[in-house]
């Protein structure tokens, strides 16, 4: 399983063997992402201050309670980073370090659709098949929307252009929605 790195601490209780955590951040070590962590949250939840209307407060009461539990969660990721270093690999879309059908479920969470005004259509689509270029059975990307809250206007052309090289994609709804409106995701099915 190729997956975020909060997911690797779901390991111990699920049925996941192995998995891959991948993201350009991982070119740093442990102690200067925990450093990098730490001044991201003060910014994000100064940030959130601002918008805090655009999301749910139901799994998360307030920004308080938010702040404490990416504090334990950038805490318990350190942790599982220093036991286990292998389980991090650096890497960037549409180019990851893997071969092809290497995972059989990748996950994907919180970059591609979110970023629509920042990464371009082509880019979008150069990583989807990269995703599905390193996935045996299952691709899972959330959320579909874009940081405004409204579903990426790339998805319908991407569904369409990726098509002919998957057996079907599936749009899901999802028990958790933090910010309105992302409460999908697709399933690719390789």
């Amino acid at each position: 399983m190729l997956a975020e790195p909060v997911l690797l601490l779901l390991m111990p209780c699920s049925k996941v063997r192995k998995a891959t955590s991948c993201d350009i951040a991982y070119k740093f070590t442990a102690e200067e992402l925990e450093k990098k962590g730490s001044l991201d949250l003060i910014h994000t939840m100064n940030q959130m201050q601002h918008v805090q209307e655009q999301y749910v407060w139901k799994y998360f009461s307030s920004i308080d309670n938010l702040t404490e539990h990416r504090k334990r969660a950038l805490k318990d990721c350190i942790a599982h980073m220093k036991k286990s270093p292998e389980a991090y690999q650096y890497g960037a879309l549409p180019n990851l370090p893997f071969q092809k059908n290497e995972f059989d479920l990748t996950l994907c969470a919180n970059f591609l659709f979110m970023y629509s005004d920042r990464l371009d259509y082509p880019f979008h689509l150069e990583a989807l098949k990269e995703l599905i270029r390193v996935t045996k059975e299952e691709v899972r990307l959330f959320p579909l929307t874009d940081l405004s809250g409204k579903i990426s206007t790339y998805l319908p052309q991407l569904l369409e252009e990726i098509a002919p090289l998957v057996k079907g994609t599936e749009i899901a709804d999802v028990p958790y929605e933090f910010q309105k409106g992302a409460n999908q995701m697709l399933k690719i099915y390789v």
